[in-house]
C-alpha cells in the first residue's frame, strides 16, 4: 500500500481544554448570567422527574461523569453546548424542585438537609471542557456530535440549525403557533416534545411556501431524519422574504384557528389549506372555513362524500402531497358552484 505524499487530516475546530470543578463554583457561573443554555440545547420538556432525580443521585454517588461542554463567547460569557438537563437538575434541586431519595423511600428537598450535607453537594467535583473561539457553525457540528446514539428528534435538528435562517425562522413560528396547534389539532404536537413537535410541523409548512408547491404534507417520522438534515442544508444559503413567509403562515393560521368543528382537525387539515393557498394566494380565507364547515358537517354534500372518499379510513396515508391537492381542487370546484351556496352556513351562524 503506497503511502499519500499530502495530508488527507480534515480541518478541526479549536482544541479544548478540561477542567474540575466543584458544583459551587458552576453554579456561581449559572446563577451570575456568566454560562448559559445555549439556544441549540433542547427544552426540559424531554426530560422527566425521575431522570432529574437520578442526575442528583448519581452526583452524590460520584456516578455524574459526563462532560460538561461549554463553548466561550469572551471572559464573561459561555454557552452551554452539552450538559444542559444535567444543569437544570442541580437548580431544581437547590431550589427545592426536586428531593434526595433516602433509603427508606422518603424524599428529602433541599431546605431539609442539614448543613454538612448541603456542603457536600457543593464540594462535589464536575468536569467540564470548554472550547474558545467557536463558530457557530463549529458550535451545530459539536452540538450534532456530542448527542450521537441520542434519540433526537426531526424537531431538535431543526432546531438546532441556528445558522440556517429558514430553520431559524421554522423555530420561531413553531414557538409562536405551538399552543394554537396543539389546541386545534390532533395529534399534530404531543405533550413530550412541544418545542420539538411545533418547529417540525413549521418546517414541512415552510419548506412548501420557500418552494412554492406542496413538497412534503405530513410531519416526518424519526426515520426522515437523513432526509430532513439534507433538506435543512439545502435550505443553508437560500434567499427568502422573511415577512412574507410570515404572513403566508398567519393567513394559514387564522383559516384554520379556532377550528369550526367540535373535534380537533386532522393533521391533513395544514397541508390541504396551504395546497389552496399555494393554488390561488388571494384565497378568501372565510371561503376556506366555509368550504371546510361543508366537507366536515354536512354527510349529505357532493364534496363531502368526496372528502370522506380520500379520508384515512379509505386511504392509507391521506396526507400525502396528491390528495391534499385533489382536496384543493375539490375547493376550487366548491366555489364555482352556485348549487353549494345553500349548504353554506357563515361562521357566525356557527357560533350563534
Amino acid at each position: 500500500m503506497m503511502k499519500l505524499s499530502h495530508s488527507v487530516v480534515p480541518s478541526s475546530i479549536p482544541e479544548k481544554k478540561s477542567k474540575d470543578v466543584d458544583v459551587r463554583t458552576y453554579l456561581n457561573k449559572i446563577v451570575s448570567g456568566k454560562w448559559k443554555l445555549h439556544p441549540i440545547q433542547r427544552n426540559d420538556e424531554t426530560w422527566n422527574d425521575e431522570l432529574y432525580f437520578m442526575a442528583i443521585d448519581s452526583l452524590f454517588k460520584n456516578l455524574l461523569i459526563s462532560n460538561f461542554v461549554i463553548s466561550l463567547h469572551s471572559s464573561t460569557e459561555g454557552y452551554i453546548l452539552d450538559g444542559g438537563h444535567r444543569t437544570r437538575a442541580l437548580l431544581n434541586f437547590i431550589d427545592n424542585k426536586i428531593g434526595l431519595r433516602t433509603g427508606d423511600g422518603r424524599k428529602v428537598f433541599w431546605d431539609e438537609l442539614c448543613d454538612s450535607d448541603q456542603e457536600i453537594f457543593y464540594d462535589k467535583p464536575i468536569s467540564i471542557v470548554v472550547y474558545e473561539n467557536l463558530s457557530p457553525r463549529d458550535e451545530e457540528e459539536s452540538f450534532f456530535r456530542l448527542n450521537l446514539g441520542l434519540n433526537l428528534g426531526i424537531g431538535d435538528y431543526i432546531n438546532a440549525y441556528n445558522t440556517i435562517p429558514l430553520c431559524a425562522l421554522a423555530k420561531e413560528l413553531g414557538l409562536k403557533y405551538a399552543e394554537d396547534l396543539k389546541l386545534n389539532f390532533n395529534k399534530v404536537i404531543v405533550n413530550e416534545n412541544v418545542f420539538a413537535d411545533s418547529s417540525t410541523i413549521m418546517m414541512v409548512l415552510l419548506e412548501n411556501f420557500q418552494t412554492g408547491t406542496l413538497k412534503r404534507g405530513e410531519k416526518p417520522s424519526i426515520s426522515k431524519r437523513a432526509e430532513i438534515q439534507t433538506m435543512c442544508e439545502g435550505f443553508r444559503d437560500a434567499e427568502f422574504d422573511a415577512d412574507d413567509i410570515r404572513k403566508k403562515v398567519q393567513k394559514l393560521m387564522d383559516i384554520v384557528t379556532p377550528r369550526v368543528i367540535d373535534k380537533k382537525w386532522l393533521c391533513v387539515i395544514l397541508p390541504s389549506v396551504q395546497a389552496i393557498m399555494l393554488a390561488d394566494p388571494e384565497c378568501d380565507p372565510q371561503d376556506v372555513r366555509d368550504f371546510l364547515i361543508d366537507v366536515h358537517n354536512f354527510d349529505t354534500s357532493y364534496f363531502y362524500k368526496r372528502w370522506f372518499s380520500i379520508s384515512r379510513r379509505m386511504v392509507p396515508n391521506p396526507s400525502i402531497p396528491s390528495f391534499c391537492n385533489q382536496r384543493a381542487k375539490m375547493f376550487f370546484e366548491w366555489r364555482a358552484t352556485p348549487k353549494a351556496a345553500p349548504n353554506k352556513p357563515r361562521r357566525e351562524e356557527l357560533e350563534a
